[in-house]
């Protein structure tokens, strides 16, 4: 029993992290946004109070701006926004390294996502199209994989079930009486 309760709390899970790219100038944004929509990623607007999802992008290099309609976020793409609010972080390693839910999120959705930082607080209409200037942007991030402590996490998982069956074949050997 004890080996199955250390295998539930330190046993196979899998970690993400949110990755920060470079973009200090709005053709550095600009550069990082148009590779990052040829790979089909999906995008989340961001602000303090107000998180939106980006469909239909349309990167003007002309205007330095992207246009978009914007929409709620769909079920499946919230693990991170609530990650950020600590509901999943994990203090005990890095504050940007969060767990994925056993029950979870299909990481196949969470592994896409960009986020958009903008510091506007105003709430957005999703009503009407979408002009977002690249000089708004104050953050881009990448959700990925955290391979390191994913790969802890079921090492530490394996040892543990070894541990746990090493221990029943000790007890099942000695005589109880």
């Amino acid at each position: 029993m004890l080996a199955s309760c250390v295998n539930l709390f330190m046993g196979c899970n899998r970690y993400f992290k949110p990755v920060v790219l470079h973009t200090p100038t709005a053709e550095t944004k600009q550069a990082s946004l148009k590779k990052l929509n040829t790979e089909n990623k999906f995008f989340i607007i961001r602000n303090k109070d107000h998180s939106y999802a980006m469909k239909n992008l349309v990167l003007d290099g002309a205007h330095m701006a992207i246009n978009a309609s914007l929409r709620e976020i769909p079920k499946g793409h919230h693990l991170y926004i609530n990650a950020t609010n600590d509901t999943y972080s994990d203090d005990t390693y890095n504050d940007d390294t969060y767990r994925v839910p056993a029950q979870g999120t299909p990481e196949v959705e969470l592994f896409q996502e960009v986020h958009l930082f903008v510091n506007d607080t105003t709430s957005l209409d999703i009503t009407h199209p979408f002009v977002l200037p690249f000089s708004a942007v104050e953050k881009i991030e990448v959700i990925e994989n955290d391979k390191k402590r994913t790969t802890n996490s079921h090492v530490w998982g394996a040892i543990c079930i070894a541990l746990g069956v090493g221990l029943v074949i000790v007890l099942a050997s000695k005589p109880w009486w």
